[in-house]
């Protein structure tokens, strides 16, 4: 029988701001109600008369209860994945790149003890790398795996293909889970891929013509925020390069 006291401590953790932390709260929790036979779904009733204090709610029976504004629209998110890949299992199913990276990182996968504000819990890693929970960067090997595991792009114009299917790839994988997804679903491979890919667009390879350049202004504008000094020394480089 589960704790219902220790599962809603745990349960708050999935909404923490740190990703990962959330990420693995949340696996943790989906590991907990399978073994005495739920799902994610059973949380709303399991939570059901035990607010967080006298005076708020719970977060997951107030934005994520059957009853709340956003289930139609979740649940037509959710078809829409379904619809598109052909079935649950097929968009769930590893991609063609998520294998590569997947095989390519094999050597280096690792679980450690990590210690979370409610606990000590084991954590899958790269060689010791856990992605936003590490404050280094990843081992030199493991980042070469990576590169290595397909070609890196050459060209911007194939740098923002690569992001933008990764950026697809986390989207389904949230609107197909919801918050069993976690905030991070990508595996630790695969988001270290989308962040060196990122990299390479925005700063790192060079413009071949004005268009590469316009490409990557529209990509910072649509983020909602003024490019970072790199991100404009980037623009400038480019600029000049092409003169």
């Amino acid at each position: 029988m589960i704790n219902v006291e220790h599962f809603r401590k745990l349960w708050v953790l999935t909404s923490s701001s740190n990703q990962h932390e959330a990420d693995q709260a949340l696996r943790k929790a989906t590991m907990i109600l399978a073994a005495d036979g739920k799902t994610l779904d059973d949380v709303p009733g399991l939570l059901a008369g035990f607010a967080y204090s006298a005076a708020m709610e719970s977060l997951m029976d107030t934005m994520w209860g059957p009853g709340s504004a956003h289930a139609a629209e979740r649940a037509a998110k959710r078809q829409a994945v379904i619809d598109r890949y052909g079935s649950k299992e097929a968009a769930l199913a590893p991609t063609e790149w998520e294998r590569l990276l997947d095989g390519a990182v094999e050597p280096f996968k690792l679980n450690v003890q990590y210690r979370f504000s409610n606990g000590t819990y084991p954590t899958e890693s790269l060689g010791g790398w856990m992605g936003t929970l590490s404050d280094d960067e990843p081992p030199s090997d493991v980042r070469e795996a990576v590169e290595r595991a397909y070609p890196l792009p050459r060209t911007i114009d194939e740098a923002k293909v690569e992001k933008d299917r990764w950026a697809l790839r986390c989207q389904d994988l949230h609107d197909l889970l919801g918050i069993e997804a976690g905030d991070m679903p990508l595996s630790l491979a695969a988001y270290l891929r989308s962040e060196i890919v990122t990299h390479l667009f925005e700063t790192e390879l060079r413009a071949k013509d004005v268009y590469d350049v316009i490409s990557r202004v529209i990509a910072f504008r649509q983020q909602g925020m003024d490019p970072t000094d790199v991100q404009m020394a980037a623009i400038q480089a480019d600029l000049e390069g092409l003169l």
